[in-house]
């Protein structure tokens, strides 16, 4: 069945962190996470569109970094 389904259709898996015995990968610290106040996600000024660009910037490299702690290859 799954041979025949296969010449039609191309098959894609997706693998979510943090579920069954994987490990969440998280780009930032978790105490960092879930302090407050969060950072309004519709800025309202120019002082806060640099603020929300600049840890956007920031965020690719968190990431690459909590991963490679995570995740050796």
């Amino acid at each position: 069945m799954w041979a025949k389904t296969a010449e039609a259709y191309d098959f894609v898996g997706f693998d979510p962190r943090g579920v069954g015995r994987s490990a969440p990968i998280s780009c930032v610290d978790p105490q960092e996470f879930v302090k407050a106040p969060k950072m309004d996600p519709v800025p309202d000024s120019e002082a806060d569109k640099r603020a929300q660009r600049k840890l956007a910037a920031s965020t690719p490299r968190a990431a690459s970094s909590a991963a490679a702690r995570c995740c050796p290859t």
